[in-house]
């Protein structure tokens, strides 16, 4: 007879395995490249590390477990029944030390370790969060590079996660359905991250801009569900001879990766926890035939409406189309493709623009106070070292002098020429800012 948690734990350690690398991999590349969201695939990788490790030790005990009532059986047939543990069937219980480790396993163990879990998903995706503003975008190169090995790590991912939970399906191997699940996830962020780099290497870098805020975010999500769902564990009713679904395994990935559809998943989640069976009623069935069409409509829709443009009065917008400049659009509606291939970005050409050189106003002050000679009348205000002209018969040879000056100069300006603005400079403010300190 084979122990069939054995082979589920050769996948737990193979999933284990190459979350390990392509957590070095990632986060290697993510210095690499000088991507944020690289840096935040391989924190979200790490987590699902975590959830193959204990993955492995569950099936490990598990094997032992079963391992220990193939070797009861096996005596107990050979003693011809004359053996400790049939006529005695409580020293029968303790002799069964496998399986009562397996018991204290996911009585305290899992859970344990559902909250451990929460707590990275949550706290690295705050952390992530938080150095966004940081990330610093002047050293990205090798996009090209990048976005062909986060496709190559996307598809062994996709392999070993859709494996695992096809293998799911079987009431012995549920358990890897956490982690099949996680790396399915991982999958589709990586292929999006990817995706990013690809555009980025084309100067449209809207994507990789969204990743950096979606894989964080994601983490916290999962976290938060996690948590939750440790603690309807507690009051969830124990049935004889049911799967107890552990909380690391996701409600909300099993409803993208799971086999049998959303609505299966969400009325199987119902009736797991509940005991009530969504999946009988009128309302489910009517959804079940018409959610897939009215989803993709709405997809569609929204998708469609990235092609329409608003310029607003007293602004310009610069199309670009494959990041490429396209036109100049004016004040109204104005059509593009749809995005990523087409980009719109609006900008204030009808309206004088200010540049305070030499201060920095408080921008909690509402009202100017009186300017008074020997007090600050600014949050920040610069000391401008200036050099005085020379008279024309100065017979004095040497620098000339400089005085220290404090000067609130406001400099107005409004944009003419908005394509020379945008494409003759990287960033024409910052240049003109540069300039008035000259």
């Amino acid at each position: 007879m084979n122990i069939s948690s054995r082979r589920a734990q050769h996948i737990a350690i193979t999933g284990f395995i190459l979350s390990v690398i392509f957590f070095v991999g990632t986060f290697i590349l993510a210095g690499f490249s000088g991507y944020y969201a690289v840096f935040a695939l391989a924190c979200q990788i790490l987590g699902g590390a975590f959830i193959w490790l204990v993955l492995i030790m569950v099936f490990y005990q598990r094997s032992r477990a079963e391992q220990e009532k193939l070797d009861m059986a096996q005596i107990a047939r050979s003693r011809h029944g004359d053996t400790i543990f049939q006529t005695q069937g409580e020293q029968g219980e303790l002799m069964a030390v496998a399986q009562r480790r397996l018991r204290i396993m996911e009585k305290w163990f899992l859970p344990a370790f559902a909250v451990l879990i929460a707590a990275y998903e949550i706290i690295i995706g705050f952390l992530l969060i938080s150095g966004i503003a940081d990330a610093t975008g002047d050293e990205y190169r090798h996009e090209a590079l990048s976005a062909v090995l986060l496709v190559v790590a996307a598809f062994v991912s996709f392999l070993i996660g859709r494996y695992a939970t096809g293998m799911s399906a079987q009431i012995e191997w549920k358990p890897l359905r956490a982690g099949g699940s996680y790396t399915l996830s991982v999958t589709i962020v990586a292929f999006c991250a990817a995706v990013g780099l690809a555009l980025a290497a084309y100067k449209m870098d809207g994507m990789i801009r969204v990743m950096e805020w979606v894989t964080p975010v994601l983490m916290i999500v999962l976290g938060f569900e996690i948590a939750i769902n440790t603690v309807l564990d507690i009051y969830r009713p124990r049935i004889a001879g049911q799967y107890a679904r552990s909380a690391f395994d996701s409600r909300l990935l099993g409803m993208i990766n799971e086999p049998g559809g959303i609505l299966h998943t969400f009325a199987g989640a119902i009736d797991y926890q509940f005991g009530f069976k969504v999946s009988q009623t009128w309302f489910y069935k009517l959804l079940e035939e018409a959610i897939l069409p009215l989803v993709l409509f709405a997809v569609v829709t929204l998708y469609a409406l990235s092609c329409i443009v608003v310029v607003a009065p007293g602004e310009q917008a610069i199309i670009e189309r494959l990041g490429a400049f396209d036109r100049v659009a004016e004040p109204g509606l104005t059509l593009k493709l749809p995005w990523p291939f087409g980009v719109a970005r609006t900008y204030p050409t009808k309206e004088i623009q200010v540049l305070n050189i030499g201060f920095e106003e408080d921008p909690d002050k509402t009202e100017r106070d009186a300017l008074l000679w020997g007090e600050s009348h600014y949050k920040v205000e610069d000391k401008l070292l200036v050099a005085a002209n020379r008279a024309k018969n100065a017979e004095e040879d040497g620098p000339p002098p400089v005085s220290l000056v404090i000067a609130a100069v406001p400099v107005q300006y409004r944009i003419k020429d908005l394509k020379s603005y945008v494409y003759n400079h990287f960033d024409s403010e910052k240049v003109l800012y540069t300039v008035c300190y000259r």
